[in-house]
C-alpha cells in the first residue's frame, strides 16, 4: 500500500503523538508499504520514507490548551502542496492523527475528493479541567463534528478506552481500538553518567517522571507521596521530565518541605530520555487513571519497572492487571503509592518479576510490529472497499 500519515507534530518535536507517528512510519515502512509523512513540524527527513514539512506559524491559545503551541497551515500555498503530493505520491489511504488540526481536517478534505478512503487517528479526547474552558471546548468540537469530520472521514481508530469513549459521543459509532507503539530496544544502552553530567541528577534512588505536566498527568499523587518516600529514602530524587503547562506540583512540593528532592528539567531531546532512564531506578507519572502513554512505555523498553494507576479496562480485551498484577495499582492515595514504591525499590526480586511481567505487556501489545500490523489490517478494509 502507499500510506499518507500526516499529524501536526513530528520529531524533532517531542510529544507523545509525534513519537508515536515516527515509530508507525518506521514499523509500515519495514513491512514493505510507500509511506509519505506530511506534518506542520519542522522536521528531518528520514531514510525509510519521505517528509514533507509544510510551512506553519505557530498560535498560542494559552490555557485553554494548555500552554502548547498549536501549528496552524491554511495557506493556498500549502494547499497546493497538498495537492501537488497527492498528484505525485497518489496515496491509497490517508492516515491522520488528530482530530482539531487544520492539517489533517485539509488532508482528509482533499483526500475524499479523490474518493481516497481516510482513518483518523483520535489520541486525545477534547477535555478541559476548567469547567468554563471545558463548555468552549465542547461546543466547538462538536460544532466541528457535525459540520465537517462526519463528512471526512470513513474510519476511526482510538488509542485507549478514554478516546475509544470520547470517539463513539462525538463523532462515530464505527471505532476501532488500537494501542500507541514504540519500537522494540529503542531505549536500551543509555548512558547514566551522561544524564547525571548534563542535568545535574545525583539522587539515590532515583525515581524518573516522563511526560509532559498537564491536568491529566499532573504528578500531584507522587508528590502527595514524597513525605513518606524521603522519610524511608533520604536521599531520594525525583527528576520530571518533559514540559511543565501545570506548575501545581511545584507548588505542592514547596508546602511539604520536599523541594530539595525534585528535579524540574523540562523538555529534552527525545534521544536523551534513554540517557535518563539509564540513571533510573523507577518510573512513576501515570496515576490519575487515565491509561499508559508512551512515557510510561519507554521505561520498561530501557529495563525500568513502572508504578502506574489505570483501569484494567483501559484497553478493550485486555487486562492490564490479568498480565501485570503487581505493577498497577487500585488507588493512588499517597500510602498505596509510597508503598508500591519503596517495594519496587527495596525487593530485588520483586522488582524482577515486576519488569518481566511489564515488559511481556509490551510483547503483547504496545510493541510497534503487531500495532503497525493492526493498522495494515484496519487499512486494508477501506482500501478494499
Amino acid at each position: 500500500m502507499r500510506i499518507m500519515l500526516v499529524a501536526p507534530y513530528f520529531p524533532p518535536e517531542v510529544t507523545g503523538s509525534s513519537n508515536f507517528v515516527s515509530d508507525l512510519a518506521i514499523g509500515l515502512s519495514e513491512m514493505g508499504h510507500a509511506v509519505c509523512v506530511v506534518t506542520a513540524t519542522e522536521s528531518r527527513s528520514h531514510e525509510l520514507f519521505e517528509v514533507i514539512s509544510l510551512k506553519a506559524r505557530r498560535i498560542k491559545p494559552g490555557k485553554i490548551a494548555f500552554n502548547y503551541s498549536i501549528p496552524t497551515i491554511l495557506t493556498l500555498s500549502n494547499k497546493r502542496a497538498l495537492e501537488d503530493l497527492f498528484e505525485t505520491f497518489q496515496p491509497d489511504i490517508v492516515s491522520s492523527h488528530g482530530q482539531i488540526f487544520d492539517i489533517t481536517l485539509l488532508a482528509n478534505h482533499l483526500a475524499r475528493k479523490r474518493n481516497i478512503p481516510t482513518v483518523m487517528t483520535v489520541h486525545s479526547a477534547i477535555w478541559h479541567d476548567k469547567p468554563i474552558l471545558n463548555a468552549i471546548l465542547t461546543a466547538g468540537d462538536t460544532l466541528l463534528a457535525r459540520l465537517f469530520l462526519k463528512r471526512i472521514c470513513n474510519g476511526w481508530i482510538g488509542v485507549d478506552d478514554r478516546t475509544l469513549t470520547h470517539t463513539k459521543k462525538r463523532y462515530s459509532k464505527k471505532v476501532t481500538a488500537i494501542p500507541i507503539c514504540i519500537r522494540k530496544g529503542v531505549f536500551a544502552g543509555g548512558d547514566a553518567q551522561l544524564a547525571r553530567d548534563k542535568y545535574g541528577i545525583n539522587g539515590s534512588p532515583i525515581i524518573a517522571s516522563i511526560g509532559h505536566v498537564v491536568p491529566v498527568r499532573n504528578r500531584m499523587a507522587l508528590i502527595e507521596a514524597m513525605p513518606r518516600l524521603v522519610e524511608h529514602f533520604p536521599e531520594l530524587e525525583i527528576v520530571v521530565v518533559g514540559r511543565v503547562a501545570d506548575e501545581s506540583f511545584i507548588n505542592r512540593a514547596e508546602e511539604l518541605g520536599v523541594t530539595r528532592h525534585l528535579r524540574v528539567i523540562g523538555a529534552i531531546p527525545h534521544s536523551d530520555i534513554a540517557h535518563v532512564l539509564a540513571a533510573s531506578d523507577l518510573e512513576v507519572h501515570d496515576l490519575q487513571g487515565y491509561g499508559l502513554g508512551i512515557g510510561s512505555l519507554e521505561p520498561i523498553d530501557a529495563g525500568v519497572p513502572i508504578v502506574a494507576h489505570v483501569r484494567d479496562n483501559n484497553l478493550p480485551g485486555v487486562n492490564l492487571r490479568e498480565i501485570c498484577p503487581d505493577g498497577f495499582l487500585q488507588q493512588n492515595d499517597a500510602k498505596s503509592l509510597s508503598t508500591a514504591i519503596v517495594r519496587a525499590i527495596d525487593d530485588f526480586e520483586f522488582r524482577e518479576r515486576l519488569l518481566r511481567d511489564q515488559k511481556r505487556l509490551l510483547e503483547d501489545v504496545y510493541y510497534s510490529e503487531g500495532v503497525c500490523l493492526k493498522y495494515v489490517q484496519e487499512f486494508e478494509k477501506y482500501v478494499k472497499n
